[in-house]
């Protein structure tokens, strides 16, 4: 590939005249930038994964000064055409930052920790909702004294009946008793921990992005209120249609 000159070369640029090996990281940073400034003047670098496996990379190098773009996932029909390594992917990135295809500015350490209590949060959504549906599961072929007991109970009240009992009595009705307790206080700490991550995430959010958060009321507000909410699986991407609802200044829900 011609060298370009100076005032066109990009850091990602600087791997088509070599392709390094550099150690794992944090060294390996430090030998990228290093071997990327070796080139010349560094005006992009174009990084694909930035908040993801590019992420350390990608702080590294705007901690150094540099000016680092996100880079999309190769065309399809190009890798289908070339082929799929390392190599040709640096090179498709240094294409992309070179042209000014790729632009945009890779997300910073506040998206990484939305994402990871928004993951935490949901993670706890599928066990505490398999853990309800077992307990229904085993009451309804629970003896009939457990069932005329605890069967017509809903929600919170069955889950803390549950979670107080103190199994004893023959082995079928012992065995019983010892799953549901189990089950209900499973419930009971994911609940927990669910609420927990959720207020962590809902002062994140405020903190980065009052006026959104200001209009739009998350989903576990109004999940409070009682009332029924859709999906929120897509509250830290930014989602605004569906997944909130309007609130006014004292965060009451409007619908």
């Amino acid at each position: 590939m011609p060298t370009p000159s100076p005032s066109r070369s990009s850091a990602a640029t600087a791997a088509t005249w070599r392709t390094p090996s550099s150690p794992p990281p944090p060294a390996g940073y430090a030998a990228a930038l290093a071997f990327l400034n070796a080139h010349g003047h560094v005006i992009a670098i174009g990084v694909e994964g930035t908040s993801s496996y590019g992420a350390g990379f990608t702080r590294v190098a705007v901690s150094h000064g540099q000016h680092v773009v996100e880079v999309n996932r190769p065309d399809r029909a190009e890798r289908r055409r070339i082929g799929k390594s390392d190599p040709i992917d640096a090179y498709a990135a240094a294409r992309a930052a070179l042209s000014g295809r790729a632009s945009s500015a890779p997300k910073d350490d506040t998206v990484a920790g939305i994402r990871a209590l928004h993951n935490g949060a949901r993670s706890a959504v599928k066990p505490r909702t398999a853990a309800l549906n077992q307990i229904g599961s085993i009451l309804i072929t629970a003896p009939e004294t457990d069932r005329a007991k605890y069967g017509h109970l809903k929600g919170t009240d069955r889950t803390d009946a549950l979670a107080r009992l103190r199994p004893a009595g023959g082995a079928v009705h012992t065995a019983v008793l010892t799953a549901l307790k189990s089950l209900a206080r499973r419930v009971k700490e994911l609940t927990a921990e669910h609420q927990a991550l959720v207020k962590a995430l809902d002062s994140v959010v405020s903190v980065h992005n009052p006026g959104w958060r200001a209009a739009r009321c998350s989903p576990w507000a109004c999940r409070s209120e009682g009332q029924p909410v859709q999906d929120d699986s897509r509250l830290a991407s930014g989602a605004t249609s569906g997944d909130a609802r309007l609130c006014d200044s004292k965060r009451t829900c409007l619908g």
